[in-house]
């Protein structure tokens, strides 16, 4: 019911997506489950990406094991629909693209899913823009689900003319990232052996169809490379002047332990002028005290008359 009551609404699609993320993650959490939110769009969305040569199944594989044994190279990446002008990559302060959903909110990483573009990823991914957001209504704060509707009043769309030229190649430092999460968070079933008899090699970069593609290519590339140079420079320019700092913060210290040292070895000097006057002042003190008492007695002594 749930499900329907959404598609009356002005646009389904991010409350959809926020409900089937919050259910799988919510069943990845638990390590149990079934995904019961939208399994016929999640089906049609899963199978869309699959080659045609997955439905013959001569051998008589199971779903998962059929799956486990895909290669990179046979995954359809870039569906038609797929193929957008624009694509949201965040909302308000948040890195990412918060989702409310009729059970609670999540956040959806379009970086992560670049490579259903047309543009895979260079490399692994910003531990910030990944952070996870995963609460359930009954649970969270108002001002959390607030947060995330404020959010969309500024959504943040890039072109991507800006993006660069489409292609399928999974780079190096990517693939590898994602072989370190499988790893580390565990595949489901056991990876099955290739139907091939050896493992397809990555694909090479697709070739610019005209020599115009081919020199906005080069420019988009040229333009890179000034940009990380530039970045470099800037963190450079940035430790060079963190290193000034650091030279300035010692020299001034330094100088500040002469000083305290100066002041300390002046109130030394002036506790022992101190200790000395006392010393003079108790002596003169007595020295007065037995003097007047020695005239004391001078005066209390008998006088003797001669006639």
């Amino acid at each position: 019911m749930n499900a329907i009551e959404i598609f009356h609404s002005k646009n389904p699609v991010p409350t959809l997506l926020a409900d089937t993320y919050h259910a799988i993650h919510d069943r990845t959490l638990k390590g149990r489950g079934y995904i019961l939110c939208c399994t016929s769009l999640l089906y049609r969305w899963f199978i869309s990406h699959l080659p045609s040569s997955f439905h013959d199944n001569s051998e008589n594989w199971s779903y998962s094991q059929r799956i486990m044994a895909l290669t990179p190279n046979e995954v359809v990446w870039l569906t038609p629909a797929a193929q957008v002008k624009e694509i949201i990559m965040g909302c308000g302060d948040f890195l990412n693209v918060p989702l409310l959903g009729t059970r609670g909110g999540i956040n959806y990483n379009p970086e992560l899913a670049m490579r259903q573009f047309g543009f895979p990823m260079k490399s692994k991914p910003i531990n910030l823009a990944t952070s996870p957001e995963f609460f359930f209504y009954m649970n969270a704060p108002t001002r959390q689900g607030k947060a995330f509707i404020d959010a969309w009043s500024k959504v943040r769309r890039k072109s991507v003319k800006h993006l660069g030229v489409r292609s399928g190649v999974a780079h190096e430092a990517y693939t590898q990232w994602v072989i370190d999460r499988a790893e580390e968070i565990g595949m489901p079933y056991p990876a099955m052996r290739y139907v091939s008899s050896s493992t397809p090699s990555m694909p090479l970069p697709l070739l610019p169809a005209t020599q115009d593609m081919y020199q906005e290519h080069l420019a988009m590339e040229s333009r890179e490379k000034q940009v990380w140079k530039a970045r470099y420079n800037q963190a450079e320019n940035l430790i060079m002047t963190l290193d000034g700092r650091d030279e300035q913060k010692t020299h001034e210290n330094l100088m500040l332990k002469k000083e305290l040292a100066k002041v300390r070895k002046e109130l030394e000097e002036k506790d022992e002028l101190l200790m000395r006057d006392s010393k003079r002042a108790r002596g003169r003190r007595d020295f007065f005290d037995r003097y007047c008492d020695s005239d004391s007695e001078s005066d209390d002594l008998p006088t003797t008359s001669y006639a």
